[in-house]
């Protein structure tokens, strides 16, 4: 484990201070899949997301709600069927996935997206704006950096510099002509009453497109970081080290915060709260992460984690991998409990994929044609 005295400002703004310091010795995890996250339907989350710049995976476009419309012929009403069915909602290399539950589930603490720009971060604030979705709108440093809520409470923090450097695989395929859009440019578009030839500039403008996840940052309990740290570092082989928030070295309690680096330029945070503040109970919200290189590197990870009793199931899911075979046949397995010399001190699903698995973004690259079709 590393020990940094770098502050967390650098995580923030740029991309981790740990990432691309050395090519990968051990397995490591090589990017953030996804973020799984229960919601109880689909409206007003996936105009949320879609807002954000992120767009359907042809994956799981058949269960859009809004791609399943029936119209009343007495009343002419537009009635959209379903709305309950998983979708996947990419962002780069990254996912957000949206499973049905009976209520929202909630991260405690920060998801952060990458854009080409300030003006681009705008245009989603434009875009929430108008249509009212989700909770407060912060925006600081001219637009560069916007933090806001998705309907279900989740914080997103929006960095309008770029970032196309943190994302170096390839992007998951998405739908570009899918009911979300029009969606949105109908409620969203400004100029909408103005001319036809003003109207399309007006569409083209309001397009936004999130270059991917840069970090996901939990809170977690004072005096946990050391200990998050040295876990990654020994199970999945990762550069992982501890930072102070510059913001409270002049307190007498200084916030730690255990950085994880993934070799995609990513990172994955866990802040400290206060002595006596605990974090919000967790609820079953799950992340997944691709490790390594190859087959090799998933099958060392598994084996420390089965070596350390972590590696779980979940009933919820159809992998039921509980041995090497299993997972190697799965090209994945899951884990919950962080557990070191001293017990269980944490909790956090973690979906564990070989980056021979099918969804790994390098073996999915389909033509534009071919998405813009499904």
């Amino acid at each position: 484990m590393i020990l940094l005295t770098l502050t967390l400002c650098c995580l923030l703004v740029t991309a981790s201070p740990l990432a691309n310091s050395i090519l990968p010795l051990r397995p490591s995890i090589s990017s953030i899949d996804h973020i799984n996250l229960n919601i109880p339907s689909h409206s007003p989350f996936l105009e949320f997301y879609h807002a954000l710049g992120l767009h359907p995976d042809p994956h799981r476009f058949r269960n859009l709600a809004l791609n399943n419309k029936v119209v009343n012929k007495a009343t002419n009403e537009v009635i959209f069927k379903g709305g309950k069915g998983t979708v996947w909602m990419n962002a780069g290399s990254s996912q957000i996935h949206l499973p049905a539950g009976k209520t929202a589930q909630k991260i405690d603490g920060k998801i952060g997206l990458d854009y080409a720009s300030p003006e681009e971060v705008l245009r989603v604030v434009r875009r929430l704006s108008l249509n009212k979705i989700g909770g407060t709108i912060k925006i600081q440093d001219g637009g560069k950096i916007v933090e806001c809520e998705c309907p279900g409470g989740n914080s997103f923090v929006l960095y309008g510099g770029g970032g196309a450097h943190l994302h170096p695989h390839p992007r998951h395929p998405i739908v570009v002509d899918d009911p979300l859009n029009a969606f949105a440019y109908e409620n969203s578009n400004p100029n909408q009453n103005s001319s036809e030839e003003d109207s399309e500039d007006s569409e083209d403008s309001d397009f936004v497109f999130c270059l991917g996840v840069r970090y996901v940052e939990f809170n977690v309990k004072f005096g946990l970081a050391e200990r998050i740290a040295k876990f990654y570092d020994e199970v999945f082989g990762c550069e992982a080290g501890v930072v102070v928030d510059e913001k409270t070295t002049k307190s007498e309690n200084k916030v730690k915060v255990a950085v994880v680096n993934v070799d995609s330029g990513q990172s994955m945070l866990f802040r400290e709260l206060k002595a006596g503040v605990e974090p919000l109970e967790y609820d079953g919200h799950h992340v997944s992460v691709f490790v390594g290189n190859s087959f090799e590197d998933f099958n060392a990870v598994y084996n420390t984690a089965e070596a350390r009793g972590l590696v779980w199931i979940n009933e919820r899911f159809s992998d039921k991998a509980d041995t090497l075979e299993k997972a190697s046949e799965a090209n994945q397995f899951r884990m919950r409990d962080f557990k070191d010399e001293e017990g269980a001190f944490f909790r956090l699903e973690h979906e564990v994929r070989c980056v021979d698995h099918e969804m790994f973004p390098a073996s999915r690259i389909l033509e534009e044609e071919e998405v813009g079709e499904l």
